[in-house]
């Protein structure tokens, strides 16, 4: 088991999930919201409150703030830095509060300088409108050198950031030199136009496309999925990046798409399991792509039934990180993806038996998944998993736990 840190200023996680997850030369952060230590009981259950809270009104500067505070300290308890932390993946639930995320962002998250990648979201709680998770290293980390640096407020500030082998590269969009969408109204050019930058920038870094292990791929509509995932397979040459989709408006209208890659310059072990599942192994970390509920054919299984599909794939994730050598203890990150948040204690059910306690890092976020053709999708899954971090991992947690504490009180009342 992972040596346990717990710390009374941490906010208690509203689910199965840590704050921090350390294996090897990599920390992995839990998504994190705005929220103090204080609970808010509602009923006699204690549920998370928000900073800045005022009835009727979220604060997105003090939510903002709280939670890279939060972060920070995580990491610190863990045994990193703050500047080495490699990625932020960065949800907000209403674009109208896009300004004043980045304004309170900026300043939060200095010194560090990740890469970025921004995406609207929907979150656990409606007064809950902002949240953030992200990989960090253990060790010394560089900026990326960007082939271009589009002057766009919107565009991520950073290219990114490096480790050894690991170039966490921040999301890229269709933009040209001076911030403006390109091929406006065409998903499968803006794909190509975003492929082409990430292959300058990896040549400039001493990588090549071929070096691209992992793609989070955001798309506005569900109609557009298939000219994007078209353009990525003619990029790629087998074995190609293991990939995930995710329905969701990107931080600029015009952009039908916008990518989010990792990169690996090394020995690369691709492997294939049940279902549309796959993974890739980069030194002794593995990723997923995105396990939905689908057989080898892409066919839905158990259509618009979250308990089945949670079910089905928990089980191909399994079979998955077991031909990898590995076991469901040794995942350090998962993220989740739900298209209707009303599941989240149905899908909890299952999670928490499938992963042990201390938990991985986690973020759940409510998006479309699947493409247009794959009707009643409930769940889709990525892991992050490091060779026997059950054993060698530290974690840091809150003391208490919020969701737990739920689950009990609910229970004895039913």
């Amino acid at each position: 088991m992972p040596k346990v840190i717990k710390d009374s200023r941490l906010s208690p996680p509203l689910g199965p999930y840590c704050y921090a997850f350390r294996a090897g030369d990599y920390m992995f952060l839990g998504g994190t919201p705005g929220t103090i230590p204080e609970p808010l009981m509602v009923n006699g259950i204690p549920k998370g409150r928000m900073a800045g809270e005022t009835p009727g009104r979220a604060d997105m500067g003090a939510q903002t703030t709280q939670a890279i505070e939060s972060l920070k300290l995580a990491v610190e308890i863990a045994g990193g830095n703050w500047e080495d932390v490699l990625r932020l993946n960065l949800f907000v639930t209403y674009w109208c509060e896009i300004d004043p995320f980045l304004d309170a962002y900026q300043k939060a998250c200095a010194p560090g300088a990740p890469a970025e990648t921004l995406a609207r979201y929907g979150l656990y709680m409606p007064s809950m409108i902002m949240e953030i998770e992200g990989i960090a290293a253990v060790g010394k980390s560089s900026p990326i050198t960007p082939a271009k640096q589009p002057k766009n407020k919107y565009a991520p500030s950073n290219a990114g950031r490096r480790i050894g082998d690991l170039l966490c590269l921040s999301a890229l969009l269709p933009l040209d030199a001076d911030g403006k969408v390109v091929h406006t109204g065409n998903p499968r050019a803006q794909t190509e136009a975003i492929i082409k930058d990430l292959s300058d920038t990896l040549e400039k870094n001493g990588a090549s496309l071929n070096d691209t292990v992992r793609l989070r791929v955001y798309v506005r509509e569900f109609r557009d999925v298939a000219d994007v995932k078209a353009a990525i397979a003619a990029a790629f040459p087998d074995p190609a990046p293991v990939t995930t989709v995710i329905v969701a408006p990107t931080p600029i209208v015009e952009a039908t798409v916008m990518i989010e890659p990792t990169a690996y310059v090394g020995e690369k072990i691709y492997e294939t399991g049940p279902g549309n599942a796959r993974a890739v192994i980069v030194g002794d970390m593995a990723f997923t792509n995105g396990i939905i509920s689908v057989d080898e054919s892409g066919t839905v299984v158990h259509p618009d039934d979250i308990s089945g599909q949670t079910q089905k794939v928990l089980k191909d994730a399994k079979t998955l990180l077991e031909k990898l050598g590995m076991s469901v203890a040794d995942i350090t990150q998962s993220q989740i993806t739900v298209p209707d948040y009303r599941d989240f204690d149905a899908y909890n059910v299952f999670y928490r038996d499938f992963v042990p306690f201390p938990f991985p890092a986690r973020s759940t976020a409510e998006a479309g998944i699947g493409d247009f053709e794959q009707r009643g999708l409930k769940y889709q899954i990525e892991l992050t998993a490091v060779r026997n971090a059950s054993e060698i991992g530290i974690v840091a947690t809150a003391e208490e736990n919020y969701y737990f504490q739920r689950i009990e009180i609910e229970n004895k009342s039913s």
